[in-house]
């Protein structure tokens, strides 16, 4: 009895400075629960499955999801941590915003954009409705997208936590997992006690919000397991409100196939509802967070997760970051992995106030681009068309967004601008180069689609002549729809309008 006290007083003193080290390391917030497979989340995955709400990136068996002994077997304790990454409202970027970024911000709101010009100096397209000029048109990459790859980051933290705790329990087992891998991140924090799982399927910590990563360290350690903490929701929807695509079929149900958030990651051509439900997003959506009352005091997040937007490739802005020492020995043994650099989850969030928000909807405005652009979260849509590989990993590679790649951004920016219907005609040059040039049909389809809502002499002309000369059947079809007439196109109305103008 007095050993069995002993050994129950020697792992709770354990588990206290565990997550005090944890806490050390970066995390806003730790706990411990039982390693137990958790029944409950396996027949929610198997109920979203036979709905077709399960997403690519999802291992597809449940029951594999539900079992940290699927990371680590013999798995006893689950350590749940989270990292709090900056609010939307906070410039993310790790340098201060310069003279000509304030310049670039000056707003695209009339339409019909810049008067512009080619490089030879004539006016675009020959016409006055085309050219490069005037102030930049801009997408949303939401909070969470422009951090620093916050799976690096995070990591690197979990696996210097496991080294901390093999030092003083030699010979114990552990397995990190940080976005990429089995288990489910957010019932592993709430079973942990972390927060609680909001209406908007977001895990809310209390006193910093959503605005966090989350992540686990699992461990053949028993440790004595944390309460769960309490649903503070109440009678309040406001997220579920707030979701412009009506994406929640419920409290924490959501439907990924109408969530923007997921359509800006989702591979392969988007159909047309969910063109237009993407609005100018090119990573993320987080409306049902800009709104969360948990997320109006939320502080700054974690300084290791800003990017640096000046770094090399290779150096400061790959993902890599220094971990505070901790007095443990070096040499640990290899341990169990899951998972890479990649990332499937990434909330994301709106660089607005709820009000604001909702005044943006109704008003049916393009993005609104009257501040300073951050750098990294909103990208000048032009530019990135044009972008090659190299320049476009020089400039995104450690942002946690960029994992879907060029030709994915690139698809939403080709949505963007279609959204925008004709205060986008200043970026025609540009989606007639794509529909030209670009070897990627899928990609010369949107740009024909982005054309034909766009409108306007010079848009029409060039739908003309790349009929004539398109010999992909797909691509073909995309033109001919381009330039068949429809009610609502290029004047900004309908629904689909609506929808795309907004800025999320």
């Amino acid at each position: 009895m007095a050993d069995a006290q002993a050994t129950a007083q020697s792992r709770a003193a354990l588990k206290t400075a565990l997550l005090a080290e944890a806490r050390r390391l970066g995390f806003v917030a730790a706990g411990v629960a039982a390693a137990a497979p958790l029944l409950d989340l396996e027949a929610l995955l198997r109920w979203r499955q036979e709905r077709g709400m399960a997403t690519p990136w999802e291992d597809p068996d449940p029951a594999r999801r539900a079992d940290p002994a699927t990371l680590l077997p013999g798995a006893r304790s689950v350590v749940a941590v989270a990292m709090a990454y900056d609010p939307p409202g906070r410039r993310t970027a790790s340098r201060p915003a310069s003279a000509q970024d304030r310049a670039a911000g000056g707003g695209d709101r009339a339409a019909g954009g810049g008067t512009g010009r080619r490089r030879d100096g004539r006016a675009a397209g020959g016409s006055r409705d085309g050219g490069d000029g005037g102030p930049p048109l801009r997408g949303y990459v939401a909070a969470a997208g422009r951090t620093r790859s916050y799976q690096h980051v995070m990591r690197q933290r979990l696996e210097a936590l496991g080294r901390w705790l093999e030092a003083r329990v030699p010979g114990c087992r552990w397995a990190v997992q940080v976005d990429t891998g089995p288990l489910v991140d957010r019932a592993w924090a709430e079973r942990a006690g972390l927060g609680w799982v909001g209406k908007n399927a977001c895990l809310i910590v209390p006193g910093r919000g959503s605005w966090v990563f989350l992540g686990e360290l699992v461990t053949d350690v028993a440790l004595p397991p944390d309460q769960p903490v309490a649903d503070a929701c109440g009678d309040c929807d406001l997220c579920l409100r707030a979701c412009p695509t009506q994406a929640f079929i419920g409290p924490r149900q959501l439907d990924p196939r109408r969530c923007v958030s997921f359509l800006s990651q989702k591979p392969g051509m988007l159909a047309p509802d969910e063109r237009a439900a993407l609005g100018q997003s090119l990573y993320g959506c987080d409306a049902c967070q800009v709104v969360c009352p948990y997320n109006r005091s939320a502080g700054p997040g974690h300084p290791a997760l800003r990017p640096d937007d000046t770094a090399p490739a290779g150096g400061a802005g790959n993902g890599t970051t220094s971990v505070p020492a901790a007095p443990v020995p070096s040499g640990a043994p290899t341990q169990a992995r899951t998972g890479g650099a990649g990332g499937g989850r990434a909330p994301t969030a709106e660089a607005a106030a709820g009000p604001e928000l909702d005044a943006s909807r109704r008003a049916g405005d393009p993005a609104p681009d009257d501040g300073p652009p951050d750098a990294t979260g909103r990208p000048d849509l032009v530019a990135l068309l044009r972008m090659g590989r190299a320049e476009f990993r020089r400039r995104y590679r450690s942002l946690t967004g960029a994992w879907r790649g060029r030709k994915t951004w690139q698809r939403n920016a080709l949505v963007a601008l279609g959204n925008r219907g004709p205060a986008a005609r200043s970026a025609v040059p540009a989606l007639v180069r794509v529909l030209r040039d670009d070897p990627r049909p899928d990609l010369r389809a949107l740009a024909a689609w982005a054309l034909g809502r766009i409108g306007g002499e010079c848009a029409q002309r060039a739908l003309a002549e790349a009929r004539a000369r398109e010999d992909d059947p797909a691509v073909r079809a995309a033109i001919a729809d381009a330039l068949r007439p429809a009610p609502g196109a290029g004047r900004g109305g309908g629904r689909a309008e609506a929808y795309g103008a907004q800025a999320f």
